[in-house]
């Protein structure tokens, strides 16, 4: 995670591994591990069953999950993997949203911990924004939903697998506390806030 914070321009890399942010050493999160993995039969099942009875009845009830659906096939993929909570982001997206083509810098971290590791990455002074959106999976062709963050040099910082395309909105203060709360605490903490 040092190195990463020292790529992403933290300001300085305590000898401990901690970033040090200001004057204020925080330690760095635990050591990311690589994750490369084929998409088996039962993972297929799954995200079919999925698209099937979450994502279609969503698309079919709500205009607005249907209109980003749209937008996010116009650059390819089979389908979007919607979960209900994203009725809350459509809205955002679709005001806010936009198409990222940047320079990747790629730290395979844990998977299926995309938001966790860009707010951590985020509040050890690592990344200059956080953006959450949808990305396109390669492995799946399915667009699932990612965060991710962007350095101050302008790369898209991808703590997870490569990914084919990208979508998102960049956060604003407050919707990074409200992320912050959610990896930590579920989803209903972030809502209230």
């Amino acid at each position: 995670m040092a190195e990463l914070a020292r790529k992403v321009g933290a300001k300085e890399v305590a000898p401990s591994g901690g970033v040090a942010v200001g004057s204020t050493l925080r330690p760095t999160v635990d050591e990311l591990v690589p994750s490369t993995r084929p998409v088996g039969s039962d993972e297929k099942d799954s995200l079919n069953w999925w698209l099937r009875e979450v994502s279609g009845p969503l698309c079919d009830r709500y205009p607005s999950m249907r209109r980003l659906r749209e937008r996010l096939l116009t650059h390819g993929g089979r389908d979007v993997i919607y979960h209900p909570c994203h009725l809350l982001d459509a809205g955002r997206l679709l005001k806010r949203g936009r198409f990222i083509e940047a320079p990747k810098l790629t730290l395979k971290g844990m998977p299926r911990l995309c938001h966790y590791q860009a707010v951590g990455l985020y509040a050890l002074g690592a990344l200059e924004r956080v953006c959450t959106g949808f990305a396109l999976c390669p492995d799946t062709n399915l667009w699932l939903q990612h965060s991710f963050g962007m350095s101050r040099q302008g790369e898209i910082v991808e703590t997870c697998e490569p990914q084919a395309a990208y979508f998102a909105a960049t956060l604003t203060g407050q919707e990074i506390r409200q992320l912050q709360y959610m990896v930590l605490f579920g989803p209903v903490a972030g809502i209230l806030l």
